[in-house]
């Protein structure tokens, strides 16, 4: 039975329940909750009831009891409030900004043509005969104009061939007391860019509009915010299905009566549960670490000796039970013993650059992980074939949410939070990290983990 929530409608059913866990609805009445149209969600429904998540007696739907999936549900709604309180807040930020700067500027007396001229919002005024009246540079720069004598023309044929030329033409329809306002994309240097546009008129009091004022406010990075929240929703669902699929599929087959199981496939089943969980447990870590670096809080950690080849192994066997499409290979010399580090850490800096090596390599391609003792540290890496990177990509490596976007890439899933979490938690060590890569070729990951008193390999 399928746990999976890969797409938007079903995620927010299944918040929904989870949030009102003992609410029983009608489809109908979930959709008006919801905001989607009863046809959206019939299909929505009949999955998330297949796939175990809702419970259907007659017309009613209901959450299931499942302990399992309620605590996967938890982690992904957890996560999905704390993206949208992040942007939330930082449009309240940028409002606090906006005023602060206001009080500012006006107790500094400030010219009203200064602040026109140096405002990063776009400003077009008009008189009551549409001929323009100011064009400041903010207007300029967002809609990508060059420098021309634009004062006393008419509007529309100033602004004819731009985005806001269809809302100059419909200047008429804002009265006194109203307002206009949508969203343009407009291209500026090649760059799609987004503008919130704000029509309102200007007039007298006895109510003769007298002109009107279009306000343009680049939401690029909003916009940006939001599709990131969308896709660390999409891709948090995406990754907790998984291990959630599987430790129901092995639950369903133990509790089953029906199935006459031995005990060693019994115990089978236990182990690979076990490690279902443990993976869920990993992921759910990098997300409380990746929370812990947002909030500005240093990450833990807590050294304990181990071998390093060991390590590396269960790191391969991790990636390997979840995609064999590229296997890795493991280069270490025999006498490359024990290292003290926090050695949950490593592993996710370790599962991490593997995943990313097999995700870019052409299936089949080779995989390598090596690892090597340097004075003072040991210093892993691991090699693949893939794609490899350009000098200005890899400056940006490990910036957050920062992701290559081009067409060699554009299936493949990510949030660009791996590798910003794999070098906090390599210098939480005291290591470096970094990468060399060349397009078409391949790239080359690695990173150092301080260990000054080498030992001896144990067997």
């Amino acid at each position: 039975m399928s746990t999976c929530l890969d797409s938007r409608p079903k995620l927010d059913v299944a918040l929904f329940f989870h949030e009102n866990p003992d609410t029983m609805d009608t489809p109908e009445s979930i959709a008006t909750w919801t905001g989607y149209h009863v046809a959206e969600l019939e299909s929505t429904l009949d999955e998330l009831v297949e796939a175990g998540v809702l419970r259907r007696t007659g017309n009613i739907l209901r959450i299931t009891d499942d302990p399992e999936l309620r605590r996967g549900l938890e982690q992904v709604s957890r996560y999905y409030h704390t993206a949208r309180g992040a942007v939330e807040e930082l449009v309240a930020r940028l409002h606090e900004d906006h005023q602060r700067m206001a009080e500012q500027l006006e107790r500094l007396e400030v010219s009203l043509d200064v602040i026109v001229h140096t405002m990063a919002d776009g400003l077009i005024v008009t008189n009551a005969d549409r001929c323009v009246v100011l064009v400041n540079p903010g207007a300029e720069r967002l809609l990508g104009l060059g420098e021309a004598d634009r004062v006393g023309r008419p509007a529309l044929e100033v602004f004819a061939g731009t985005p806001v030329e269809p809302l100059i033409g419909r200047l008429d329809e804002v009265g006194p007391g109203s307002q206009l306002q949508t969203e343009l994309r407009v291209i500026v240097d090649d760059e799609p860019r987004y503008v919130r546009a704000n029509v309102r008129p200007v007039g007298t009091d006895e109510g003769k509009i007298q002109g009107h004022v279009v306000l343009l406010s680049d939401i690029t990075d909003l916009r940006r915010l939001d599709d990131l929240k969308s896709e660390l929703i999409s891709f948090v669902s995406h990754e907790l299905k998984a291990p959630l699929t599987a430790v129901k599929g092995y639950a369903g087959s133990l509790l089953s009566t029906s199935l006459n199981l031995g005990k060693e496939t019994q115990e089978e089943f236990l182990r690979e549960i076990d490690g279902e969980v443990d993976r869920l447990s990993r992921l759910i870590d990098s997300f409380l670490d990746i929370s812990k670096l947002d909030a500005g809080r240093p990450i833990e950690i807590m050294p304990v000796s181990f071998a390093l080849e060991d390590l590396i192994r269960q790191a391969v066997q991790i990636q390997l039970a979840v995609s064999n499409r590229c296997i890795p290979k493991v280069e270490v010399p025999e006498d490359l013993g024990h290292v003290t580090a926090d050695r949950d850490k490593v592993l996710q800096v370790l599962t991490n650059l593997l995943s990313n090596a097999v995700k870019y390599s052409p299936a089949g391609r080779d995989v390598v992980v090596s690892a090597e003792r340097v004075p003072g540290a040991v210093r892993v890496q691991v090699a693949d074939q893939g794609l490899g990177m350009s000098p200005e990509q890899i400056e940006n490596l490990f910036v957050p949410y920062y992701r290559i976007r081009d067409a060699k890439r554009k299936a493949i899933r990510g949030t660009g939070l791996g590798l910003y979490l794999s070098k906090h938690l390599v210098e939480a060590h005291g290591g470096e990290i970094g990468c060399e890569s060349e397009e078409g070729i391949g790239s080359k990951f690695w990173f150092t983990i301080p260990d000054p008193s080498p030992q001896e390999a144990v067997h």
